[in-house]
C-alpha cells in the first residue's frame, strides 16, 4: 500500500462495522505508535515541514478533481443544450453560436487540465503549456510511499498550480451562470427538456 506518510507519533485504531442496523463496535481503540524506520537514503530534514506540503498538496488535489469532474458535467449539458436547440422550431442562429462558444470554453478548461492525449508517447506532443494535472502528479506523486524532504520541483509546480487555477475556477463559474440562463432561454421557448432544467405543468 502506498500513500502519504504520517508523522512520527502516538495513534491508536478501531474497528467498526456498519449495517443497517447502525454501527457495531468490534474492537475498541488500540493505541500504537508510528516511528521512522530509518531506511531512507536522503531522510527529510524537517518532517513538520513534509506533513504541511502533503496536507495543501491534497487540498490542492481534491479542489482539481472536482473542477475536472464539472467540467465534464458542464460539457454534457451544453452538448444537449446544443442538440435541443438544433431540434426546436425558432431557435435564433445568436443561441446556437453562444451554446457553441460555451462548449469551446469548456474544451479550452479541459484541455488546460489534461493537456494533449499522446497516442504512444509523450516525446511526439509538440512543444505547449504543461498540463495542470501532470504539474499535480509531480506534486503528489513523488510524495506518496517517499521518507525524503520535499523537492523543489514538487515545490515549484505547486506555486505555478496556485497561480493558474483559480483562473479557471473563475470561468467555471461564468460558465455555469450562462448555461443557466440558456437553460431559462429554453423554458420560455417551451424547448423540450434539458439537464438542470425543472419541467413544469400546468
Amino acid at each position: 500500500m502506498s500513500g502519504m506518510p504520517v508523522m512520527p507519533g502516538n495513534y491508536s485504531v478501531s474497528l467498526s462495522m456498519v449495517s443497517r442496523g447502525g454501527v457495531k463496535e468490534l474492537v475498541q481503540d488500540i493505541p500504537f505508535r508510528a516511528v521512522p524506520l530509518n531506511l531512507a537514503t536522503l531522510p527529510a530534514e524537517n518532517l513538520e515541514e513534509v506533513e504541511a506540503f502533503h496536507a495543501k498538496a491534497a487540498e490542492l488535489a481534491g479542489t482539481m478533481y472536482a473542477a475536472e469532474s464539472f467540467s465534464e458535467d458542464l460539457l454534457k449539458k451544453v452538448v444537449l443544450i446544443r442538440q435541443t436547440l438544433h431540434n426546436t422550431a425558432g431557435t435564433q442562429q445568436a443561441m446556437m453560436d453562444r451554446a457553441s462558444g460555451i462548449e469551446k470554453r469548456i474544451k479550452d478548461v479541459i484541455f488546460a487540465f489534461e493537456g494533449q492525449e499522446a497516442r504512444a508517447s509523450m516525446e511526439e506532443i509538440p512543444p505547449s503549456p504543461v498540463a495542470l494535472n501532470r504539474r499535480l502528479r509531480t506534486v503528489v506523486y513523488g510524495s506518496m510511499g517517499s521518507s525524503s524532504g520535499i523537492t523543489g520541483t514538487q515545490k515549484d509546480n505547486y506555486e505555478i498550480l496556485r497561480e493558474e487555477l483559480p483562473p479557471l475556477l473563475e470561468e467555471l463559474k461564468s460558465i455555469d451562470r450562462e448555461i443557466i440562463e440558456l437553460n431559462e432561454e429554453l423554458d420560455a421557448m417551451g424547448a423540450p427538456w434539458t439537464p438542470g432544467r425543472i419541467p413544469d405543468w400546468q
